[in-house]
């Protein structure tokens, strides 16, 4: 009798019908999951929800409510409070109808990707970032391009789990050890951050950008980031705004090979079409990118000509002519060194043989730039 009368609670115990209601019961609740929530006494507030990479569930009139971490009569506890002050006495049951099979992307970069079994963090970033990835699922449902992951700190990436963080990860110092980080489980929420340095660029650009460094990245660093120098950007022009003061820099100063600090801005300007025509090596329009001053335009032209009159150099530009006598330049005077705007015409004009070593000191001063600026 008594065998039999276990074998038919054993039965009973085995029951699909009994079973499933249990078979998450002690399980917590993971970002993805999907809930079935009941409030017997209001069944207009009965709904199904998923729980969000931040962990929370999203209940009619009590909003969204942390339920990560809890079990089902847990999570049904919190959002019966959550209800409290809005119905009188709720009544609330919470049952777990899909786990959830996915892992989630916060911070700087948002998204959904489908849990395999054995994934880490390597490869989760690995297939977020991958360009096969052409349609991310977000939170939202929308459609997304695989992200731009180019200013993460892969240095600094915290890892959630059940609403709580319980790694920080340096991703590049596991690179470097052959190491592909810890496995993640389902529900568990990769954080991306920025690089702790940011730089804003801006003018001569296909359109303003900001560019994320790590500790230490230069300002070069930020410009190669972005593209590069254009064409036809002005590599002597450059300003620098930092701590709300601006001061003008070079492409090949210190300041552009020193660390970059968090906030500065770059404004690169285009550099000026100037003209030199007269008695020069090689007449016709150049693009002062390098130095755009007189002593610019005349190196881009070739120098002037042996029997070129330095004394009288003529530059047309904003409307207004001035004659310039460069002979100072040879004794290192480089006051006549006048900068050059957009649209400026020099002219040399032709004199009498000039002196031999004035001409050779002018030279001189000119070939600086080759030295100075790679040309």
């Amino acid at each position: 009798m008594k065998k039999r009368f276990l074998a038919i609670l054993m039965t009973i115990a085995a029951a699909p019908w009994l079973t499933s209601g249990l078979a998450f019961a002690d399980t917590p609740i993971h970002a993805g999951d999907r809930l079935s929530v009941t409030v017997y006494n209001h069944p207009e507030l009965s709904t199904q929800a998923t729980v969000t990479s931040r962990g929370d569930l999203p209940v009619p009139v009590a909003g969204d409510v942390h339920v990560a971490g809890l079990s089902e009569v847990g999570a049904a506890q919190r959002i019966q409070i959550a209800m409290t002050p809005y119905l009188r006495r709720p009544a609330v049951d919470v049952r777990i109808v899909q786990e959830g099979q996915s892992l989630f992307f916060s911070g700087i970069a948002v998204g959904v990707l489908p849990y395999v079994p054995g994934e880490t963090l390597a490869t989760a970033i690995g297939s977020f970032a991958h360009p096969s990835m052409s349609k991310v699922a977000t939170p939202d449902a929308t459609a997304v391009g695989a992200p731009d992951l180019s200013s993460v700190d892969f240095k600094h990436i915290d890892l959630e789990r059940d609403g709580h963080l319980f790694a920080e990860v340096d991703l590049e110092e596991l690179a470097r050890s052959g190491q592909a980080g810890p496995v993640l489980e389902p529900g568990d929420v990769i954080a991306l951050r920025s690089k702790p340095v940011r730089v804003d660029l801006r003018g001569d650009l296909r359109a303003p950008t900001t560019v994320y460094l790590d500790e230490g990245g230069t300002l070069t660093q930020a410009v190669d980031q972005a593209g590069g120098f254009g064409t036809s950007t002005s590599l002597a022009n450059i300003t620098l705004v930092r701590d709300g003061e601006e001061r003008a820099v070079s492409a090949a100063g210190e300041t552009m090979t020193a660390p970059a600090h968090d906030g500065d801005l770059l404004i690169l300007r285009p550099a000026p079409h100037v003209t030199v025509i007269g008695t020069v090596g090689k007449p016709g329009d150049e693009l002062l990118a390098v130095r755009p001053t007189l002593l610019g335009a005349l190196y881009a032209a070739g120098g002037p000509n042996r029997d070129a009159d330095l004394r009288h150099v003529k530059v047309v530009q904003d409307g207004k002519t001035r004659f310039v006598d460069l002979y100072g330049m040879s004794r290192g005077d480089l006051s006549a060194d006048i900068p050059l705007h957009d649209g400026a015409l020099v002219f040399v004009p032709q004199g009498r043989r000039i002196d031999p070593s004035a001409f050779l000191g002018i030279i001189g001063v000119l070939g600086t730039f080759k030295s100075l600026f790679g040309l």
